[in-house]
């Protein structure tokens, strides 16, 4: 995209909402927090990252900025 979108406008949540699925897709933390160390539940423009241990929410953070700067 050459041009920014306004925030809050009515293009911007859809906007926001299609770019983080195909990266929380590639990410691969969909699935059930029991049987996995990591879990991402997202709704909107609403997103809760659910980890076992803190060293994999680090590397869960880390590997979201590197996938969106993709």
């Amino acid at each position: 995209m050459s041009k920014q979108g306004s925030n809050g406008g009515p293009l911007s949540a859809t906007l926001f909402s299609n770019a983080m699925d195909s990266i929380l897709k590639k990410m691969e933390l969909r699935g059930n927090i029991s049987t996995r160390l990591k879990q991402c539940t997202a709704y909107a423009d609403d997103i809760l990252i659910t980890t076992r241990t803190t060293q994999a929410m680090t590397d869960t953070f880390v590997k979201l900025k590197n996938e969106s700067l993709k």
